[in-house]
Parts: structure tokens; C-alpha cells; sequence
């Protein structure tokens, strides 16, 4: 039963939560775990959907591009998106707020002085712009977003010149090795923090892109996964929570991302259920993104 490995496995740690909390938390865990089997966040959900000019980049073998849209997806929440306007504003972003992408990687890499004025002539535009949930608190100004992107593009410069040599780990490292080596390699990105560095790297992970795995729950300078590592196990400090959460993850055999997305969700409070949702919500169809060949390999 994995409320009864829970407890055992914070035991060495002198932790020992009330077992209805720990049952609480296993039943989450469990529901997580069923939920990381599942593709849906990575299906295309709209015409301009980031995803789908992702793997348009991937089908014409442009893997520079398909990492930049991937960048573009990850600033704009894509993995976290819930509403059709989340869903549709990196895409948006990507196509100027035309039809086809226009800042591209070779433009905007190539072009930046004319990208910012354009990202300032769109200032209308832009305040249509909806991040998704983890990164709900981002700027639409484009003076802002022109300074994430503008790191991005020094990022690059200062890894190998390209996106695929910037987004390659060392030769001879594992798959956990070379997450961790580019999660902190983009931690440089301005305003990206934490949590874009990590769902950037595991949107790419997901989609094939690039052959890696977190090696921890990377709870230090998170917010709500902290708080659910408290809610279990106490007032310690974030480098001691991340140690325990790393072993309770490993003893349990549970991927790290699913821990810290299960710490996450279990802290806050809980959502209204579907049926009290009112009546005239609406869900878009699915296209489901075919199966990708992983187009970027490490070392």
C-alpha cells in the first residue's frame, strides 16, 4: 500500500505525518502517476498551436527551429495552458499574430534590433496574450518579453552558436546528467526561473526532441512544490525537503516530475469539479500529435 511505503520511507527522517494526511497525499500521488501516461497535454488543440509548428519543424528536419518553438512554448505556459487563449498565444507569438510563423529562430536570432520594434508596434497585440498557468505572472509588455527572448538568443550564442549544440549536453553523462546540465544552463535565460527551465526540458523530453529525464524534484526556489513538501513533511529547509523528496521519489520508484507535480497540486486548494462548472463551457476537439523520432541525441 503506498500510504504504508510512504510513512516507512520518511521514517529514517523522524518524519511522521498523521496517516490520514499521508493517505491524502498517496491517493494524488497514484492519480498522478496514472495521468503521466497520458499525452493529452501534448495533443494539438488549435490551428496555431505552438505544438503544431514544433512538429512542423521536426517533420523538415529544422531542429534549430523546433527547439526555438519549443523555447517560445515553454515561456508562454504551453505545457500548463487550460484555455483556448493560452493554448493559442505562443503560436500567436511565433506568427506575429499572422498566419504562418514570422519570428523565427533565423530572424529573431539574426534580426534582433527589428524584432524589438516590431514587438513594440505590437504592443496592442500583445496585451491579448495569455500565459498559461505556471507562468501566469508574466509580462506582456514588450520590453519584457523582448529581454527573455534577447537572453535566449545570448544563451545560445554563449553555448555553441546554434540551438542544437546549445541544447546538447556533455559527451559521456546519463539522461539525468544532461537535464540537470541544461537546467542550469537555462536558468541564465532572464525571467525563466525554475519552473520554465523545467518544463522546457520536459516538454522537449515528452516530444523526442531530446533524450532526457529529471534526476530530482528540483524543489529549491519553487513555491507551491515547497509548500506541499512542508504540508508533508515539516518546517526544514528547501536543500533538506529536496533531499527527502529525491529518496521518497527513488524508494517509491516514482518519476521525479510526477513527485513534484503531485507536491504541487496537493498543497493547493481543491477545484470545483466538472459538473459544477457552468453549463456553456465548452472544450476543444483533439489532434493528437503522431509519434515523433527523437531528432536530437546527446553526446
Amino acid at each position: 500500500m503506498l500510504t504504508d511505503a510512504i510513512i516507512a520511507a520518511l521514517a529514517p527522517y523522524a518524519i511522521e505525518p498523521a496517516q490520514s494526511q499521508v493517505a491524502s497525499f498517496a491517493t494524488l500521488l497514484e492519480r498522478q502517476m496514472h495521468a503521466s501516461g497520458d499525452r493529452s497535454s501534448l495533443q494539438i488543440r488549435d490551428r496555431v498551436d505552438i505544438l503544431r509548428f514544433i512538429k512542423e519543424a521536426q517533420d523538415a528536419g529544422d531542429v534549430d527551429e523546433a527547439l526555438w518553438r519549443a523555447f517560445l512554448a515553454a515561456h508562454f505556459g504551453r505545457p500548463s495552458a487550460d484555455t483556448p487563449n493560452e493554448i493559442k498565444s505562443a503560436g500567436r507569438f511565433l506568427c506575429a499574430f499572422g498566419e504562418r510563423p514570422t519570428w523565427t529562430w533565423t530572424y529573431v536570432s539574426a534580426q534582433g534590433s527589428a524584432f524589438i520594434n516590431q514587438l513594440f508596434a505590437h504592443e496592442a497585440d500583445l496585451r491579448t496574450l495569455r500565459f498559461g498557468n505556471h507562468r501566469k505572472f508574466r509580462s506582456q509588455k514588450p520590453g519584457a518579453i523582448a529581454k527573455v527572448v534577447m537572453s535566449f538568443v545570448q544563451v545560445v550564442r554563449d553555448h555553441g552558436g546554434s540551438p542544437s549544440a546549445t541544447f546538447t549536453p556533455e559527451e559521456g553523462g546519463t539522461s539525468q546528467k544532461g537535464f540537470d546540465q541544461l537546467y542550469h544552463r537555462f536558468l541564465e535565460v532572464n525571467d525563466f526561473g525554475r519552473l520554465g527551465c523545467f518544463d522546457l526540458l520536459c516538454l522537449l523530453r515528452e516530444m523526442r526532441l531530446l533524450n532526457i529525464q529529471p534526476g530530482s524534484c528540483y524543489l529549491e526556489g519553487s513555491t507551491g512544490p515547497l509548500k506541499g513538501a512542508r504540508k508533508l513533511c515539516g518546517k526544514r529547509s528547501p536543500r533538506k525537503l529536496n533531499a527527502i523528496m529525491d529518496d521518497l521519489a527513488a524508494r517509491l520508484g516514482i518519476p521525479y516530475a510526477v513527485m513534484e507535480d503531485a507536491l504541487c497540486l496537493w498543497q493547493k486548494k481543491p477545484r470545483k469539479r466538472p459538473e459544477e462548472l457552468p453549463r456553456d463551457v465548452t472544450y476543444p476537439s483533439f489532434i493528437p500529435i503522431q509519434d515523433i523520432r527523437r531528432t536530437v541525441k546527446p553526446g
